[in-house]
């Protein structure tokens, strides 16, 4: 079970830091790439990275599914096109990883 939520967690991040990226790129904020290498968002951007973080709110802790919503919130924020909304989320990201890293490393957890 331990492997499986890693698994989880793992591709979460991944998708929020690609999403993450995307509303860089889109808002012209931080990341700059390459001209329209991301597109326009389509109604379901954020659907695996929900999909994914329904799962954790299943295997994982509140404390890890709280970490989890914040970096979903952190980055619906970063469409406003803000430093201050890309800080935010590079602190949830923080978070995510550090609940992460307690809940997965846990010797009472998911023996």
């Amino acid at each position: 079970m331990r492997d499986k939520l890693a698994g989880i967690c793992g591709d979460f991040l991944g998708e929020c830091q690609r999403l993450w990226r995307w509303a860089a790129m889109h808002t012209r904020v931080g990341y700059k790439g390459q001209e329209d290498e991301y597109d326009t968002p389509m109604p379901d951007w954020i659907k695996e990275a929900s999909r994914l973080k329904g799962l954790i709110d299943i295997y994982g802790s509140e404390e890890l599914s709280g970490a989890a919503q914040e970096l979903l919130n952190a980055i619906d924020a970063c469409w406003e096109g803000t430093t201050g909304a890309f800080m935010r989320c590079d602190q949830a990201e923080e978070s995510f990883k550090k609940a992460s890293r307690k809940f997965l490393w846990s010797p009472t957890r998911l023996q």
